[in-house]
């Protein structure tokens, strides 16, 4: 694990590569997004059905994904995260306004500071700021 900026080794996850051993880029991921804007209720029903409730309010979650509601109780957004030693990453999937945040950061974090810029940014953009 990261700590104060020093560099550390890659994981070799191994038999838990599903848990974070994919590498992608932003080209990638974004492709993916298209193709869930593209045909939101055929490609993207089992990771928007919400599976479980959170204790934490208005989190839900669903496959994979982290669903964001309104106080309405609507989805605002769609999230999936992750890190490991030395990266972390973030996308929100945002589909009334069909945008999207892809954070790909090469190094770890303490708190919550991807996960806060990436709704920022979110926000900005559905505002129209960018």
């Amino acid at each position: 694990m990261i700590a104060e900026g020093k560099t550390t080794a890659n994981w070799d996850l191994a038999a838990i590569t599903p848990a974070g051993g994919l590498m992608s880029n932003v080209e990638d991921l974004s492709k993916y997004l298209i193709h869930c804007y593209s045909d939101l209720k055929n490609f993207f029903p089992y990771q928007s059905k919400k599976v479980l409730s959170q204790q934490r309010g208005n989190i839900d979650q669903a496959i994979g994904w982290m669903i964001y509601n309104r106080k309405s109780g609507k989805p605002y957004c769609y999230l999936h995260s992750g890190q490991t030693g030395g990266y972390a990453s973030i996308i929100l999937l945002q589909p009334d306004t069909k945008k999207s945040i892809i954070i790909l950061s090469n190094i770890s974090e303490k708190g919550n500071a991807i996960l806060s810029l990436g709704f920022k940014l979110l926000k900005g953009l559905i505002q129209g700021k960018y």
